[in-house]
């Protein structure tokens, strides 16, 4: 099964962080029920408070590309946009093999 995965880190400019965290809140609430996604997580990192990890695991990058499309989905981004630290951000597309509470 050919799965397709994320994981990226989010930074937040100075001073955003929990306006960030609370737009992430509501990204999680819209994508967690979209049809493919497998596991989305948000992980605080411990060594810089701004900076926020997510990972993702969904069905197919085919689902993974419908989600952004959504209006909604599209919306939070919009949202997010202003607090976030471009420069410090990265993103790693992957495929899953295996893992303890892999879907």
């Amino acid at each position: 099964m050919n799965r397709f995965g994320l994981c990226g880190k989010m930074a937040a400019q100075p001073g955003r962080r929990d306006a960030l965290v609370s737009i992430m809140k509501e990204a999680f609430a819209q994508v967690s029920k979209f049809p493919g996604c497998l596991l989305y997580l948000i992980f605080e990192d411990l060594d810089d408070k701004d900076c926020l990890w997510i990972t993702e695991i969904w069905t197919s990058k085919e689902a993974h590309d419908a989600s952004l499309k959504d209006s909604s989905i599209l919306e939070t981004i919009s949202k997010a946009r202003p607090h976030l630290d471009f420069a410090r951000m990265t993103q790693a597309k992957l495929n899953p093999l295996f893992g303890v509470g892999m879907p």
